[in-house]
Formats: C-alpha cells, structure tokens, sequence
C-alpha cells in the first residue's frame, strides 16, 4: 500500500509539474512566493500577500477550498442559489460558520468588496470579474474547469477534466501554505477515480446529459465536466461534437441519437420530480434509456467543476454498476 501511495505520489507530482503554468510558479527573490502572478483564463492575476481572507462563489468553489485545507480562511460564501448543494457533513460543519453573502445565489459587487476579501474565486459574472475586483485591489481566480465553458484559455483543451480539479488544489494549497495537504487529496482523489472506473466499465455504450426544464431541455456537450465523467467511465458522449458546456436541446435531438444511458441533472429536485418533469416531455417515455431503465438523476453539483465531480463519478458508477 505504501508503494502504490508513493507511486500515486509521484504521477500526481508529475502531472502538476507539467500544469505549472496555470498556478504561477513563485518568483526568484520573493518572500514565501509573494507576490506572485496567477494565470487564469486569460487572464494575468497579481496576488499581493498569502490570502487570509477568501471568499467562495458557489458549491464548488467552496469544496474545492475545503479540499486543499483553506476552509479557516472563508470569511463569506455565495452559495445561497444551491442550497441542494450535497456537502458531506463534515464541509457542513466547516462552512456552516461562514457568513453567507448575497441572496438566492445572487450578490453584488458592493457586498462582496464589503466582506473586505484578499481572494475571490469564482464564475465571472457581469458585474464581478478580475478586472472589475483587480481596479479595488481584490484579486480574482476562477476554478479551471470553469474557463473552457466560457471560451476562455486555460482549462485543458476547452474541456473541464479532473486535471484541472487537481491543478485547482495545487493553487489553492500553494497560495495558502498548505501544499502537503492539497497533494495527498489529489492521490486520495486519484485512486478514487481509479476504483470507481473499475467498478462500472460502459464500454460501447453512449450516454448524454441533460437537465429538464418546465420549458424545454438542456443538454451538455464536449466542454462539460459530465463529458468527461463518462469519458472516464468508458461511455461515449452521445453530444460529443456539441463545443459547448450546456446548450438548448429539444426530445427531437435527443431521440434521434437515442442514447443507451441519460442522466439528468437535478437543482433541488428529488429524483422523482426530476424524472417525472423529463418524463413529461412528448416523447421522452420512447428513448432507449427509459425503456433500459438506464435513466437515473443526479445533483448538479455532482457533474460540477470542483472535488465534488469526484464523487460524482462515483455516484455514477455506483448506479450503473447496478443490474438494470
């Protein structure tokens, strides 16, 4: 077992070392790597100082922090609009202290600068981004994962894969000190990938993504984090040529590449009420997936850019490695 660990190690190393771009490698004749530049999407972040106050825009952002051992620094969270959000209990309690900021998943600039923070990550929106945090001196990283969904340079080839979860780590455990911590997690995640592969082989079979909407259908394509969760698990995305993250679908789409396995994707929902809204859409009783029992529900934030998408992955597999 302590070889394996040590092995796994070792390739975690590697792979971070070929990512060392996207974190920022320390400068020469810096203090404790400050003040550095952080490249991100596209974009050039100077960060001042070790952060000591973060805040988190959004589930993931905020495990991903809990992740690489930054949860003592989160002075605020923006998470409010997922309150579904499935957090293990022990993030729970990490968080529960944190002041939550803004409402419904909405906040505005002014409150977030008020939280006084000395890092933000999160999405971009159209009043928070780096340039408009960077002018008040807060400097601003998005998850990787999260950059290819809007176009933007930096995540691997457009595409959201657990790389850029582990390089996510890698930066947030180097800006915070707590760089140890973040590498056994990624060796930790990288053996859970590993079994959960192993579990559920979907070889041959295509698979998609969606999310039921009381008007229509969404589907997500090659830049989405459930792409590469099939991926990973043998499946083939039946939207693979889509070069989007998500994108207006309708049944007719669906039906005509009548994929052998469909997950939904669920905001709150139960998994019934998620079914039956897809369900009641003409047509959805005859696809394949309904009539294979191959049609099962999971947490958005399961097939999200942060940790989460590992245990995602093992949701995944876990269900499908079920008779049917």
């Amino acid at each position: 077992m302590k070889s394996g660990l040590k092995t796994a190690a070792t390739a975690a190393a590697a792979v971070l070392a070929l990512q060392g771009c996207s974190a920022g490698d320390p400068e020469p004749g810096t203090a404790n790597g400050f003040p550095r530049t952080v490249e991100n999407c596209g974009h050039e972040v100077n960060i001042e100082r070790e952060p000591e106050r973060v805040v988190a825009l959004g589930p993931s952002e905020v495990t991903s922090l809990y992740a690489a051992g930054d949860a003592p620094k989160l002075v605020g969270r923006d998470d409010a609009g997922m309150k579904s959000a499935p957090y293990t209990a022990d993030i729970r309690t990490a968080v529960a202290r944190v002041p939550q900021l803004g409402s419904g998943g909405e906040i505005s600039r002014e409150d977030l600068v008020a939280s006084s923070p000395d890092l933000v990550v999160g999405s971009v929106t159209e009043t928070i981004t780096p340039d408009t945090l960077g002018a008040v001196g807060i400097p601003m990283v998005s998850l990787r994962g999260n950059c290819g969904s809007n176009h933007a340079p930096g995540a691997s080839d457009g595409t959201s894969d657990f790389n850029d979860v582990f390089s996510d780590l890698e930066l947030f455990g180097q800006l915070s000190g707590t760089t140890d911590h973040a590498s056994a997690v990624i060796v930790s995640m990288r053996q859970r990938i590993a079994q959960a592969k192993a579990s559920a082989s979907l070889q041959g079979k295509t698979a998609a993504t969606v999310i039921g909407l009381h008007d229509g259908l969404e589907a997500y394509g090659r830049r989405s984090m459930a792409h590469t969760q099939f991926r990973e698990l043998g499946a083939k995305d039946a939207f693979a040529d889509v070069d989007s993250r998500v994108f207006e679908a309708n049944i007719e789409e669906l039906a005509k590449r009548n994929p052998d396995i469909v997950m939904i994707l669920s905001y709150g929902e139960t998994d019934e009420q998620a079914k039956s809204k897809f369900l009641s859409i003409p047509g959805a009783a005859n696809l394949a997936a309904v009539r294979n029992h191959t049609l099962f529900v999971q947490p958005y934030e399961y097939s999200s850019q942060g940790t989460l998408s590992v245990n995602g992955l093992e949701n995944m597999a876990r269900t499908l490695a079920k008779p049917h």
